[in-house]
């Protein structure tokens, strides 16, 4: 079944691209998901220092599950940052293998400002 809805949703996509459409009929096959918007750095570059109007700390595992179960058998992949440091986030190997649990790939970008042996290791078995 869950091949079949991607295959439908490729479609879908394929059909709004070749009739010139300015939105999409299908849903995304990749989405970029905040974790947590905590950073330990302030880098000059980063528009976090000056846009991020937000208070800061981490998604609800409610919310975020929820997240992963409506787009299961669409998504291909999926990015667990933005504005945060994903290794900042107490939970991120618990919504890594959940997502993996749904057959969704994850991705993460980090600055390994925290990044130690054991953190490492984790990672490394999570299998990213």
């Amino acid at each position: 079944m869950k091949v079949l809805k991607r295959k439908f949703n490729s479609l879908l996509r394929l059909i709004s691209y070749h009739l010139g459409l300015s939105y999409s009929l299908g849903q995304p096959m990749i989405f970029a998901i905040e974790t947590t918007n905590k950073c330990g750095l302030k880098c000059i570059m980063c528009p976090r220092t000056y846009m991020m109007k937000r208070k800061i700390g981490d998604m609800d595992m409610k919310l975020y599950k929820k997240i992963i179960d409506q787009t299961k058998g669409y998504t291909k992949f999926m990015w667990l940052h933005d504005f945060g440091d994903p290794m900042l986030d107490k939970k991120i190997f618990e919504r890594i293998r959940y997502a993996k649990s749904k057959g969704i790939k994850i991705g993460i970008s980090v600055n390994a400002q925290v990044l130690d042996k054991d953190m490492s290791r984790k990672l490394i078995e999570s299998e990213l």
